[in-house]
């Protein structure tokens, strides 16, 4: 009895299976894009969605370019994740059209946090209720002067905020960084945070993530420009570790 050769197509799968056993393909690789959120403004170099942030109910898209003419920047789309419609637009106070509001964002259930790292000079965060769009509260570093870009990035969670100020300093030009937690009920700066190692240009707080009592904070600076990241206990404001590349290198 004569067999029919195989193709070399399903030759090709037989000897590939044993690859895709051992490296299994992740299942959201190979689904569909669900949807995608455009700026409503032709305008090209709008920075539309240079931040993010979603919770169970809501996407949050940054939209920091300064308004030119028809077109709105300064802003943040509240968007419903299940119908993709924009519900609500956050905007800054009066006065503070260019301040880069919505460079970074953040959501704890119906709580969002803007950053405007160029507002009143130092910085600012603000605080909303995103059931009613009202700014609850504006966060600013205590004592601090000049540019320390406060603001560059945030995060929340629970009663916890976090706001980063990659370019907080001492002396002018002397950018250590700076890490600020501040309640979220009141509004009141618990700590402000620094790397035990700190040193110029580290960028301490150019990327900021809170998880119940601990705050992680990055400093791509740090070590001649290798990096590091740092963790802190949120009661107490304690340096809990240093983390490096496991390489070490730059």
């Amino acid at each position: 009895m004569k067999h029919s050769p195989l193709s070399p197509r399903f030759v090709a799968l037989l000897c590939a299976l044993p690859l895709l056993i051992e490296y299994p393909v992740p299942a959201l690789a190979l689904e569909p894009q669900l949807r995608k959120h455009e700026s409503p403004f032709s305008v090209v170099n709008s920075s539309y969605g240079k931040s993010v942030a979603m919770s169970d109910q809501h996407l949050l898209v940054g939209h920091p370019s300064p308004p030119n003419g028809s077109f709105r920047g300064n802003r943040v789309d509240v968007i419903l994740r299940r119908t993709g419609r924009i519900v609500r637009t956050l905007l800054p106070p009066a006065g503070l059209e260019d301040s880069g509001f919505g460079y970074s964002v953040a959501i704890s259930g119906q709580t969002a946090v803007v950053g405007a790292w160029q507002a009143e000079a130092t910085g600012q965060a603000f605080v909303y209720d995103l059931r009613t769009g009202r700014r609850l509260l504006t966060l600013a570093p205590a004592g601090a002067s000049g540019a320390f870009s406060f603001g560059t990035s945030v995060a929340i969670d629970g009663d916890l905020i976090v706001v980063g100020a990659p370019a907080g300093h001492h002396v002018p030009a002397v950018e250590l960084g700076f890490t600020y937690v501040f309640s979220a009920k009141t509004g009141e700066q618990l700590f402000r945070l620094q790397a035990l190692d700190a040193a110029a240009q580290q960028w301490f707080g150019a990327s900021v993530a809170v998880a119940g009592q601990i705050i992680a904070i990055g400093a791509y600076g740090d070590t001649a420009d290798r990096g590091a990241a740092y963790l802190f206990d949120a009661r107490t404001g304690t340096q809990m570790r240093r983390i490096i590349a496991g390489d070490g290198q730059a």
